[in-house]
Parts: structure tokens; sequence; C-alpha cells
């Protein structure tokens, strides 16, 4: 008899948790869209800060560093919108490489002069 005691104490317990959580998951989600809302009024539309700054260097030779490891090769920005940047690499022998890269994983960027 012991045994069922215990298994109805812990379904209650179970229910009272159960019954608990929606509540937190509400009061969650509430939190959540109240930040969005505040972000959104912080960033321009349609463009983030970074694409505005790239505009000025556009035709210009650069480094750019991304969020991996690898140093940046010297590159040029051909053209960019809100989320993309088109860049032509030059490796070591001269050789050009066309890329396109996402402004959001962009770690920094280095103007190198002619």
């Amino acid at each position: 008899m012991e045994i069922f005691s215990y298994f109805g104490l812990l379904a209650f317990i179970l229910v009272i948790i159960h019954m608990s959580l929606p509540d937190e998951v509400t009061n969650l989600k509430n939190r959540i869209k109240k930040l969005e809302t505040k972000n959104k009024a912080r960033e321009p539309k349609g463009e983030s800060i970074l694409s505005n700054i790239l505009k000025s260097i556009i035709g210009k030779k650069c480094k750019i560093h991304e969020h991996d490891d690898f140093p940046g090769n010297m590159s040029r920005i051909i053209e960019l919108d809100e989320e993309w940047v088109k860049v032509v690499e030059y490796d070591k022998k001269g050789k050009e490489n066309h890329r396109i890269i996402r402004i959001d994983l962009i770690e920094s960027i280095s103007e190198i002069e002619d």
C-alpha cells in the first residue's frame, strides 16, 4: 500500500509542476517579443550599420577578416547590399577569386593604401 501512496504523491507533484509551466512559457514569449521590438527600433530599416560604412570603401583595396581564424587576403569590394558583399580576392600569385560574403560574418576590415 505504501507504494501506491508514493505513486499518488509523485503524480500530484507532477500535475502541479505541469500546470505552472504554461504561464512561465507565455511570460518568456512576451519578454522576447518586447526585446525584439526594441532591437528593431534601433536598427535602420533594410540596411545594417556595417553596410553603410562599407559603401565608402567600394572599389578600394582592403583585407576582410571573417569570424573564422584565417587571415584575410587582399581583396576589393565590388558591390554590396544590406546583407551581402561581393568581393574579388587576390591570392599570393595574383589570381582573382570572386566571393560573396554575408555582412554578419565580417569581423573587421583593414583598408590598404595603394
